[in-house]
């Protein structure tokens, strides 16, 4: 050991006296290195250069010691990642260097509902990663505690048994993911009475308000924004939910279509056509028209007018016209 000791210091020596004059070296070997090259290894052949090793854990884990640094190369002796190799760490990663080495992507989860509603806590949540480099780094929390965490899987698939009601959300990444996909379940009692307000209020969103009387219609709004919130709202009750429900129900039903006002129309434009011409006709023939006009008119701009009010009118005033004659030419 001692002669090997001998042998090495001197070298060592030597070549980082040479980098450190002339920031450039060659070991094993006195020639020159070539331009641009800092520090030259000279072998015979049948020498190598052993890098150093590490057990790495994680593809988005720096795992070694003080802060990453971009261009970091190790050898990887453990199973974890794509297995032993070299790796290099690049864009806040370790990636397999040699030819099998693939481009990172990112990871992108099935579409699913953000909210899932249930009676029963009993659940298997399920995420499928659809796109994305292996290996995956999967947590599971609930209320934002971890309840399971799966390190370099390459299984896309990953699901979690619950046994309460509660939030849980789904954290997905590998190495190029800066941002965990994620997907939130929440769980709680209601669900058939959740199921059955979503409809009431997709049901209310068909109706116009064109076709509906103003005071009718804002009673309708109230009970429909009334259930959308409380729809909204993860801590309602079942109760509050079915109350929302008939609530909306019964405003529905309870809207007024807008009268039929064409008729109502007309006669008020036969009447002041009249009135316009009053001096042609006889006097005693227009008289009360003027008021049947006007009682006509608050009628027709009455939008919560009933139908029955606007045939009302409409019968009043054409009782006033019907008599009008013109004077003798």
């Amino acid at each position: 050991m001692k002669k090997v000791f001998k042998l090495i210091l001197p070298l060592f020596v030597v070549a980082v006296s040479v980098v450190e004059l002339n920031a450039q070296g060659t070991i094993g070997s006195e020639e020159d290195p070539p331009e641009g090259v800092v520090l030259y290894l000279k072998s015979n052949g049948k020498q190598g250069m052993v890098f150093p090793q590490a057990n790495l854990s994680a593809a988005g884990t720096w795992g070694l010691d003080g802060n990453a640094i971009e261009g970091m190369a190790v050898y990887n002796i453990s199973d974890n990642l794509e297995g032993p190799g070299m790796y290099i760490w690049v864009s806040n990663g370790w990636s397999k260097m040699g030819a099998s080495a693939k481009p990172c992507v990112q990871v992108l989860l099935e579409t699913a509902m953000e909210t899932q509603i249930f009676d029963n806590p009993d659940q298997t949540l399920t995420v499928q990663v659809v796109a994305g480099s292996a290996p995956y780094h999967i947590e599971w929390t609930q209320g934002g505690a971890p309840v399971r965490t799966i390190l370099n899987t390459s299984n896309g698939l990953a699901t979690l048994q619950t046994t309460e009601y509660g939030t849980y959300e789904c954290n997905v990444m590998n190495a190029c993911t800066q941002t965990p996909e994620k997907i939130v379940f929440r769980l709680r009692e209601g669900g058939s009475e959740y199921n059955l307000l979503r409809g009431m209020i997709a049901l209310a969103l068909l109706y116009l308000s064109d076709n509906y009387t103003p005071a009718s219609w804002g009673e309708f709004e109230l009970a429909l924004l009334n259930a959308q919130t409380v729809y909204a709202n993860l801590d309602a009750t079942k109760e509050e939910m079915a109350n929302a429900r008939i609530l909306l129900n019964n405003k529905i039903s309870q809207l007024e279509r807008k009268a039929n006002k064409s008729a109502l129309s007309a006669a008020i434009t036969m009447a002041q056509n009249i009135l316009d011409d009053i001096d042609k006709y006889v006097p005693e023939t227009v008289v009360g028209l003027a008021e049947a006009l006007d009682a006509a008119q608050l009628v027709f701009d009455d939008g919560n007018a009933t139908q029955a009010q606007v045939n009302e009118a409409t019968t009043a005033l054409n009782e006033a016209i019907l008599p009008a004659r013109l004077k003798p030419q």
